[in-house]
């Protein structure tokens, strides 16, 4: 065996291990001082490093890594617990201020609910803090707001903006679904009704603060959506599929496997979905018991995936295939364009009509450019 699929080998086993509160494998170990190096920079690379670490604790003492190896580790748990109260603190004081100055009731997207399912929630990577008010003119009015309370706040596309808290990053999002599929409008208004019904969203405590989140059939929808953005711009890591497992361990079995389905196939992911599903079963442990019904998906088909995310890690940013890539001007489009198409082909058959879209939005798109170029 390569010493990079031991490695990968043994950091899958750690990830699981953590993810289920189980005693770790030593298959595999004890490890040298550089292969535990080598196993922090891909446990970081995935955005894990907080899962690793906790399993690392539960080994014997004898496959422990060096101090020196801890010293690499123990400053960033630090700062992931204390990024994580941040994150608790902002929520509840953002949560609390729209609900005293104004109807709006904001709804927390991924991040600390999902942290919230891990064993030590403290140890998930947190990034920045998504947040929905239901639909664009929502968004917009809470927008408003949050500059009337005197912070800067930049606008962009798609009803998304962003501004800072407590140095922590929020994004409101106006829209949780992005189809590049232009006669799509059905999905919308589906979304918009499920949104609007008593059961389109629940509230959570999480350290005392209640808040507002997704159903789990729209959860669901929102984090498979999330993944094929990802899986198909820059790649998605394993920090993604923990958070599916998890997620489907505590809310699969109670899930009405009809409006899932209905669900998933109303917006045209249904392969897809089931594709992030085998992989949580294959190489993350997920009962199949968690399924809301059973799901057929090739092993080739799984690998694969799985190849992509050791490859890509978390969102691309620390893949190989990036090191030569030109930052400025027409190359780096041409070479963003390009991977973007190989993985549209890569997954074409796991959403073909959202590929095709993307596509001919891609060509049209550089066409475009191309000539704005010639003009000038």
């Amino acid at each position: 065996m390569m010493a990079g699929e031991k490695l990968e080998r043994i950091l899958m086993g750690l990830t699981r291990a953590a993810l289920w509160s189980e005693e770790p494998s030593t298959e595999g170990l004890p490890l040298t001082e550089e292969e535990w190096v080598e196993m922090y920079r891909l446990a970081h690379k995935q955005t894990v490093q907080g899962i690793v670490y906790d399993a690392i604790c539960h080994l014997p003492e004898e496959f422990l890594p060096s101090g020196r190896i801890f010293s690499l580790w123990m400053p960033e748990m630090e700062a992931l617990e204390a990024n994580y109260q941040r994150h608790i603190r902002t929520i509840g004081w953002l949560t609390s201020r729209m609900t005293e100055g104004s109807q709006l009731r904001p709804i927390i997207l991924k991040g600390i609910p999902l942290a919230s399912l891990y064993p030590v929630p403290e140890h998930r990577v947190l990034g920045d803090i998504d947040v929905f008010y239901g639909n664009p003119t929502n968004t917009s009015v809470a927008d408003d707001l949050i500059e009337s309370w005197g912070f800067p706040i930049q606008r962009g596309l798609n009803s998304e903006s962003c501004y800072q808290i407590n140095d922590v990053v929020i994004e409101h999002h106006g829209l949780i679904t992005i189809s590049h599929v232009p006669w799509r409008k059905h999905p919308q208004k589906w979304l918009e009704e499920q949104l609007a019904s008593k059961n389109g969203t629940t509230i959570v405590d999480l350290e005392g603060i209640h808040i507002h989140v997704l159903s789990p059939i729209l959860d669901i929808l929102q984090l498979s959506l999330h993944n094929l953005h990802h899986v198909v711009n820059e790649g998605i890591g394993l920090r993604q599929m923990c958070d599916f497992a998890l997620y489907l361990n505590k809310n699969g079995a109670t899930i009405s496997a009809e409006e899932l389905r209905k669900a998933l196939d109303i917006y045209h992911i249904r392969p897809w979905t089931e594709l992030c599903l085998s992989y949580c079963l294959r190489h993350l442990g997920l009962s199949k018991e968690c399924l809301p019904y059973p799901i057929y998906i090739e092993e080739k088909d799984t690998e694969m995936l799985h190849q992509d995310i050791l490859q890509t890690g978390n969102f691309g940013i620390m893949d190989d295939r990036n090191n030569n890539r030109p930052y400025e001007g027409m190359s780096s489009r041409v070479f963003t364009f390009r991977r973007i198409l190989r993985n549209l082909r890569h997954y074409f058959k796991f959403f073909p009509t959202e590929a095709i879209c993307w596509i001919i939005s891609l060509t049209a798109q550089r066409f475009t450019e191309s000539l704005q170029g010639d003009q000038k």
